[in-house]
């Protein structure tokens, strides 16, 4: 009687199974801890105003007015970084697997391999005009999905290759 074995050495190369490949954009994650660590020194900074009835330093209708000013900057900062996901595209050999992860919500597209040839590396400037990269996914319904950012295209360039190269993108 043979012992069971290792399933991936009893098979020859041509039928071993090859780990998907998972390419991640976790950098909104920065960004969501900022504001909780914002929005947590603005609830402090709250209720010691609400405590102590003011800071008791100019008119008490300029203090709530600059208070709420930073509420207002807070809850902007809030929606614009919230609106930013995680993402994890997972090239599984017949196509891939979108998930885009926000703070309350998650979302998961399946990609067929032939939607995969529309992935591009976009450039943009930053708000202080250096250039800056992203590999950017056309889905089928046309939406444009932002799958990883860097400074350095070529890098970007080698990761496109290798989704390309991971999955057979012909119809």
């Amino acid at each position: 009687m043979r012992a069971l074995g290792d399933p991936l050495r009893d098979r020859s190369d041509n039928e071993r199974v090859k780990p998907p490949v998972v390419i991640r954009s976790d950098i909104a994650l920065a960004g969501w801890a900022f504001m909780a660590i914002w929005c947590s020194g603005m609830v402090l900074v709250t209720l010691g105003y609400a405590a102590a009835g003011g800071f008791h330093q100019f008119d008490p209708l300029i203090e709530a007015g600059v208070l709420m000013l930073f509420w207002v900057f807070t809850l902007a900062g809030l929606a614009e970084l919230g609106s930013k996901p995680r993402t994890r595209l997972t090239l599984d050999g017949a196509g891939a697997v979108l998930v885009r992860i926000w703070p309350m919500r998650r979302r998961e597209d399946r990609i067929p391999g032939a939607s995969l040839a529309s992935i591009v590396v976009g450039a943009e400037r930053d708000n202080d005009g250096d250039l800056t990269y992203r590999l950017d996914l056309v889905l089928p319904s046309g939406e444009e999905v932002s799958i990883r950012q860097s400074a350095d295209r070529e890098e970007l360039e080698k990761l496109r290759e290798q989704i390309l190269a991971a999955v057979p993108t012909t119809v």
